[in-house]
């Protein structure tokens, strides 16, 4: 789950963990996941590794995102006796190691209990924004951006980019996260999903429909299709199960994020 609301970062919170390792399948919203196999690396988050039950992510480059973060393990991750009520919801940290001269948060891997082949993972971006002020103020022109978004507009098959942008081929990163919100269910649902991973499918936002997935009708078909088949289901558990594990888990979470 992504979130701007804490730190200024979207990236800060790295996941909402639902279910158990045996029984029905698991349910799990996860940024970020490692391995080289195409089945575990879903989100494409570049130079992350996993490694035994650790997971290892690039430290950021730029200083104040790298302050940001850590400062944000630090007091999320590592606030056992504080009584943070976001601390059920995040990895445990381990600091900062060197590898090969990079230097990486490293934290647990929590898909690390879960076989490869019964997950199912969902990049699922909360708030109804998703980028953070400082964000919002940068007016830096991205070519990279523009032709994205001129990729997207062709699959929509309508029209979402100024003529000043056509004109410049650029727009800035404030713009075209402002657009990714409007096309999809950010605006109105507060959240929206960004990819799907399944033993049936791998989904995600440029290779598929879900950028433009606003309507609710469709958020919850897309939904749907992300919860295991009743065949799939260990135990003669049901998916309804899954569901319903999934419903409180996200209720908890929204509770640790508006408790005073």
């Amino acid at each position: 789950v992504k979130s701007p609301m804490l730190g200024g970062d979207r990236n800060m919170v790295y996941a909402a963990h639902v279910g158990a390792p045996s029984g029905a399948p698991s349910v799990e919203a996860v940024v970020c996941c490692g391995r080289k196999d195409p089945q575990v690396a879903a989100f494409g988050h570049g130079g992350v590794f996993v490694e035994g039950a650790f997971f290892y992510k690039p430290r950021p480059k730029a200083r104040d995102r790298y302050e940001n973060e850590r400062r944000f393990l630090e007091l999320i991750c590592c606030s056992c006796e504080s009584g943070e009520p976001l601390r059920a919801f995040v990895p445990n940290f381990y600091g900062e190691v060197e590898r090969d001269g990079a230097w990486f948060f490293k934290m647990d891997d929590l898909l690390h209990a879960f076989s490869l082949r019964g997950r199912h993972i969902a990049d699922l971006k909360m708030g109804l924004r998703t980028f953070a002020e400082s964000e919002a103020q940068s007016a830096k022109p991205r070519a990279d951006l523009f032709e994205r978004m001129e990729r997207m507009e062709e699959r929509l098959g309508s029209r979402v980019l100024t003529d000043a942008e056509r004109a410049s081929r650029s727009m800035t990163k404030a713009r075209w996260m402002a657009l990714r919100d409007s096309l999809s269910s950010t605006s109105a649902l507060g959240f929206r999903i960004d990819a799907l991973l399944t033993p049936r499918a791998h989904l995600t936002a440029f290779d598929s429909g879900l950028f433009h997935t606003r309507a609710r009708a469709d958020v919850i078909a897309a939904l749907r299709s992300f919860f295991p088949r009743r065949g799939e289901c260990e135990g003669g558990s049901h998916p309804r199960q899954a569901a319903a594990a999934l419903l409180a888990r996200v209720r908890e979470l929204r509770g640790a994020l508006t408790r005073p």
